[in-house]
């Protein structure tokens, strides 16, 4: 292996992974507001996100991205509708996780910040 992709690589990794943006600060809300494993629920959706991403970056990207787009409406639905369960009172313990989980995991899905730059980073790599 090349030690200039191990070197891109963890440049590319950190650029995605220090800004805090809407998703972190979720994430730190519900760490302080519901405890650690909330918090590492709700990161575990992000990252989950993120890997799914970083998958369609690298197999059909054009194809999925101008999907996503032209269904974006529909994704949006489906994000509010895992979102309305956390206006519920005292749902199941593991049922919450649940809800942190998907919420997470969905609402950086939906996020076009995400994507935008993830196709940023990877079209200043291919250079």
């Amino acid at each position: 292996m090349d030690i200039n992709f191990l070197g891109k690589g963890i440049i590319i990794g950190l650029s995605i992974a220090v800004p805090v943006g809407p998703i972190g600060v979720l994430c730190i809300n519900r760490i302080l507001a519901q405890g650690r494993i909330s918090g590492l629920v709700s990161g575990l959706g992000a990252a989950t996100a993120d890997a799914i991403y970083s998958c369609i970056s690298g197999f059909w990207f054009t194809f999925i991205s101008n999907t996503l787009i032209s269904q974006q409406v529909y994704f949006r639905l489906i994000g509010g509708l895992f979102l309305y369960p956390h206006s519920l009172p005292n749902p199941h313990l593991s049922f919450l996780f649940f809800l942190y989980y998907s919420s997470t995991f969905l609402c950086h899905s939906c996020e076009g910040g995400c994507v935008i730059m993830l196709m940023k980073i990877l079209k200043k790599c291919q250079k």
